[in-house]
């Protein structure tokens, strides 16, 4: 067969799964497909994004992978900011795969700086997707600051380890200041603390 006949072929299954795109009650297997399969078809993948995030919240991994290819990060990042002030039923496993979508893929976005705080205080979050966010090595948007409530009242939990560890691009002389009052709160925090101060 000549080259262009089995170009068709092999992007038939690719047109099928646009189609799909197009139908009001995909499921989720479909909806997995188009994540895997359709990496070339950003802007009709990105419309149907919010509905994936809505009703499909076990595809998260599907979705970070899809989100590695995605050019039009604002887009993207309006659409995950969209759905989480929606007051939909987030869930934690969403808001850890959002805040590490953020932190790969969002970082230097201009709305950057509003999706911190949106996962960070958002009503459904436990310990696990804050701790995502505290353990980004980033110091702007008074990042450092919320670190450091954690890190100084002498804590031993999630929130504190992954603020030890989100310290590791600080300058050695602050990053050792600031672990000197953490590594004196437990066994725990002082093992972390020696980890952090080997970082490069």
């Amino acid at each position: 067969p000549s080259a262009s006949y089995a170009n068709a072929q092999y992007h038939e299954p690719c047109k099928k799964l646009v189609n799909l795109l197009k139908e009001p009650d995909i499921d989720e297997s479909d909806a997995e497909l188009v994540l895997i399969l359709l990496r070339d078809y950003e802007e009709e993948v990105l419309e149907k994004m919010y509905i994936f995030l809505e009703r499909f919240p076990s595809l998260n991994r599907n979705i970070y992978n899809f989100c590695q290819e995605v050019k039009n990060v604002n887009q993207l990042l309006a659409l995950i900011l969209t759905f989480l002030k929606s007051g939909r039923n987030v869930t934690e496993d969403q808001l850890f795969w959002m805040a590490k979508i953020s932190e790969d893929f969002l970082s230097k976005t201009p709305t950057y700086p509003e999706i911190i705080p949106a996962l960070y205080y958002h009503q459904n979050a436990t310990d696990i997707s804050p701790a995502k966010i505290l353990e980004i090595p980033e110091n702007r948007f008074g990042m450092d600051d919320l670190r450091r409530e954690h890190i100084r009242i002498g804590k031993s939990d999630w929130l504190a380890w992954a603020s030890a560890v989100g310290c590791r691009r600080e300058t050695t002389i602050n990053r050792n200041h600031i672990l000197s009052y953490f590594s004196k709160a437990s066994s725990m925090n002082k093992l972390i603390a020696e980890c952090v101060t080997h970082f490069p």
